[in-house]
């Protein structure tokens, strides 16, 4: 998982099972059953916690590797009008081509998303924002397989997102689920305007956030009316150190391995931030990173 995790943190998973075609997903009910254990849907890794371990970690991976390229329904197959498109692009294309994608075809909505790692089906699992954008602002309707019910496109009437969740209204949320690919409503405006907001953003980035850092984003959710950042600021975190790991200097809300870090350093660290907000501020922060297992 440390080869696998933009924190180059974890131990081993038990196996990473690869989808190369849509139809693959038929095959998965068998081969999982066989191991017995818990499955786990993972893209570029860029928003993961991952336990280091001695013993295989009990789960298996599952990733997807397929029609990456984005393209503009047409209108046969879409309700596209004058000022609008549809854009569908596969789970495993990586955020930063879509939304280069959208630039060059003139495809407004998600500008503030430049700069966000990973790829499009994990940014729609979490639905990632950025600068007062987020995904769900333009997301117009998912495919996903579950076991229980194969594959199915969703409606936007299908599922509900709010800030960093995606939540299919169907119950099968305790269930295993993957998102295999997205369409996205898009406005069609003025491309220079697009990019200059891009950049603005991609600027900000890189001014105020460790972008070259191993990090895995954003620590902790903002609590409502509350920075996670400016709280751990405060609260004396920005630059703490523990062995290889640390708070990022530039961003109190990054966590970051500065090259020897381990998970038990980090979750001993994520300990120390939740108890002190806690105590100062009656505060419960909560992880944003998904942690694994």
């Amino acid at each position: 998982m440390s080869k696998l995790t933009s924190l180059k943190l974890g131990g081993r998973a038990i196996a990473e099972l690869v989808l190369t075609d849509e139809n693959d997903v038929f095959l998965l009910p068998d081969l999982v059953k066989k191991f017995g254990v818990e499955v786990k849907a993972i893209g570029r890794g860029t928003n993961i916690l991952c336990r280091d371990s001695k013993q295989l970690l009990p789960f298996v991976l599952l990733r997807s590797n397929f029609n990456t390229v984005p393209f503009i329904l047409k209108n046969n197959e879409s309700e596209q009008g004058d000022n609008i498109a549809f854009v569908k692009v596969s789970a495993s294309c990586k955020l930063p081509v879509l939304l280069s994608f959208f630039a060059r075809n003139n495809l407004s909505g998600l500008e503030g998303l430049a700069g966000v790692p990973g790829n499009v089906g994990g940014a729609v699992a979490m639905n990632a924002g950025s600068y007062g954008d987020e995904i769900a602002k333009c997301l117009h309707s998912v495919m996903i397989f579950s076991f229980e019910r194969g594959l199915e496109v969703l409606e936007k009437a299908d599922f509900e997102c709010s800030y960093r969740s995606f939540k299919i209204k169907q119950n099968i949320n305790k269930q295993f689920f993957m998102i295999l690919n997205a369409v996205f409503k898009m406005n069609i405006s003025d491309k220079n305007s697009i990019t200059a907001k891009m950049q603005e953003c991609l600027l900000k980035k890189h001014q105020t956030q460790p972008v070259k850092a191993n990090s895995a984003g954003c620590l902790f959710k903002n609590p409502v009316l509350n920075s996670a950042g400016k709280l751990l600021d405060e609260a004396g975190f920005r630059g703490k150190e523990l062995g290889g790991m640390a708070f990022s200097e530039l961003h109190a809300n990054f966590l970051i391995n500065k090259g020897e870090g381990t998970s038990e350093q980090a979750f001993e660290l994520i300990g120390l931030a939740k108890d002190e907000i806690k105590k100062r501020y009656n505060i419960e922060l909560e992880t944003e990173v998904k942690i694994f297992p």
